[in-house]
């Protein structure tokens, strides 16, 4: 499906921040450090809106609120979002599947993405706690995912 953004935006995002994008930056927001991390459902969403934000950028919509872009005179979130996932490559975050898995040894704070679809269980040292795909969490000790049926 092709971007909804002009091409000539599209660009103007990608030289200013390309070189924001650093190994750095890619890992504070791997392993956490980043303001508020612990509210964070989706880290690769936050990392590249927070991108967007650190490159000072004005985006405003042409009318009332004109900035550097007017992007929102054309797009909503959903399609800029779709222009920074098109050439900001996704964290390297480890993904558990939905699927039951052995109890496995995760160093404390170790934080882990799933890649599945509706809601599962996940049996931490600290007890059951429900989770929804993309969503991340962390737990200290064993982990154990479980797919959830009502």
């Amino acid at each position: 499906m092709p971007l909804k953004i002009k091409q000539r935006d599209l660009e103007i995002l990608q030289a200013a921040i390309a070189p924001l994008d650093t190994t750095e930056r890619r890992a504070a927001y791997i392993s956490g450090k980043f303001p508020y991390a612990e509210r964070c459902r989706n880290r690769d969403m936050r990392y590249r809106w927070d991108l967007l934000y650190a490159t000072r950028i004005r985006i405003g919509d042409g009318a009332g609120m004109s900035g550097d872009l007017n992007l929102y005179s054309y797009l909503c979130d959903t399609h800029i979002d779709a222009a920074l996932r098109s050439f900001i490559k996704p964290l390297s975050i480890p993904t558990v599947t939905t699927e039951p898995i052995a109890f496995r040894k995760l160093p404390i704070g170790a934080c882990f993405q799933f890649d599945s679809v509706g809601v599962v269980y996940i049996k931490c040292d600290e007890g059951y706690r429900p989770a929804r795909g993309g969503e991340l969490l962390t737990c200290q000790g064993s982990v154990q995912v479980i797919p959830y049926h009502p």
